[in-house]
């Protein structure tokens, strides 16, 4: 007897509740959830290591890797972040991650807005195009596609929001950030400013800190 079924003579799946077959959409839409929800699992425990981008995958996909990786950390980011209570304008009001738009970032927290919240609150992803319009959020993503001096004037822009600044590139934190991403070793490593946390009124967990590079 064959350990493993081919797929032809595999049963289709059923709902959980109803045991009745499921659609073949339905199925789609739940396989598609469940992939998301591995990929979210990268970082559901601090104490696991992100997954490392290996050497010898081409460019494309190491790139994909790492923005996958990026977002998901920005998510964990708003579970061990302390926020003030006058960060947000109500109790029902979203937590807001602002990227700028067409950033490679946002398919994947798209997905995880769609699946996740933080904080009880519902994830909002929010775009801009310049500093003149960047929006009010508790967390704003710099990539380096953005220049040292374009970085530095949306972060002047954001100062008083209380908004988690973390962003790539050298000389991110020198420039006001407060959690920046740096790739050593063919893995994602993150360096936080407390005392830039600090100055924005936000608390970082003892939890994150611990797996971060704290340079001040």
């Amino acid at each position: 007897m064959a350990l493993l079924s081919s797929p032809a003579s595999q049963p289709a799946p059923r709902d959980r509740v109803s045991g009745s077959p499921l659609s073949a959409r339905a199925a789609g839409r739940r396989e598609t959830l469940l992939a998301v929800g591995r990929g979210l699992l990268l970082l559901v425990a601090w104490n696991v290591d992100p997954a490392p981008l290996a050497a010898q995958e081409d460019a494309e996909s190491v790139a994909s890797r790492e923005h996958q990786i990026k977002a998901a950390y920005l998510y964990q980011f708003g579970r061990y972040v302390e926020w003030p209570a006058k960060a947000f304008s109500s109790p029902q009001a979203p937590f807001v991650i602002g990227v700028p738009e067409h950033d490679p970032l946002i398919g994947d927290l798209d997905q995880i807005a769609r699946i996740k919240k933080v904080q009880d609150r519902a994830i909002q992803i929010r775009r801009f195009s310049s500093a003149a319009d960047v929006p009010a959020c508790n967390i704003l993503y710099l990539p380096a596609s953005l220049a040292p001096e374009a970085q530095a004037e949306v972060i002047r822009k954001a100062a008083g929001q209380r908004a988690l600044l973390v962003g790539d590139g050298p000389g991110f934190l020198e420039r006001g950030g407060i959690v920046q991403f740096v790739v050593e070793e063919n893995r994602i490593r993150v360096v936080v400013s407390r005392k830039a946390a600090e100055r924005a009124g936000l608390t970082i967990s003892a939890k994150l800190l611990q797996v971060a590079r704290v340079v001040d």
